[in-house]
This record gives structure tokens, C-alpha cells and sequence, in this order.
């Protein structure tokens, strides 16, 4: 196998949406997705790719949901189709 090497300033682990709701017993959705997330060993195998960067002293980024609330998206100049939806569906309410 061949030697992978990475420079720890430029590199880092990004874990996309962690929520308990989708990955552990008594989250909302877990009983939908409990039988594939187990049978894929979903949690341990994150669990050993975090330990294994941390370890390895490169960085961690959570990127979380966020719902959208007036203002987020007023400043910027580039917004997804998602985006915009969001900001219309909460003209609506």
C-alpha cells in the first residue's frame, strides 16, 4: 500500500450534519433509518475515521443544519435556488 502523506495546514475532516436525530436510539427519524445505519455500521465507522484524524492532529469542521431566519441571506451575493426558497417560504408564514 502506498504512503499517503498530507500537510496539516491544509488538510482537515469535514463531517457534514452529525445530528443525533438521524444516528442514535430516540432521535426523530431513527427508527427509518435505524436498520440501514446499523447494518452499515454507520456510527463505528465514523467514529474510527474521527479518532484516526484526531490522532493524527488535522483539524475537524462540523458543518450543521441551519433554518433559515430573516437576514441570513440578505448580504450575500451569490444564493443558492435552496436559499432563495427558504427565504421565500418564510415570507409566507
Amino acid at each position: 500500500m502506498a504512503k499517503v502523506t498530507y500537510d496539516n495546514e491544509i488538510t482537515a475532516l469535514l463531517v457534514i450534519e452529525p445530528y443525533n436525530d438521524f444516528m442514535s436510539e430516540g432521535g426523530k427519524i431513527w427508527d427509518r433509518l435505524k436498520a440501514v445505519a446499523e447494518a452499515n455500521e454507520c456510527v463505528p465507522h465514523m467514529l474510527r475515521v474521527l479518532h484516526a484524524v484526531r490522532r493524527t492532529g488535522l483539524r475537524v469542521f462540523y458543518a450543521l443544519h441551519h433554518r433559515y431566519r430573516p437576514g441570513d441571506y440578505e448580504t450575500w451575493k451569490y444564493i443558492a435556488p435552496i436559499q432563495k426558497a427558504a427565504m421565500t417560504a418564510s415570507d409566507h408564514r
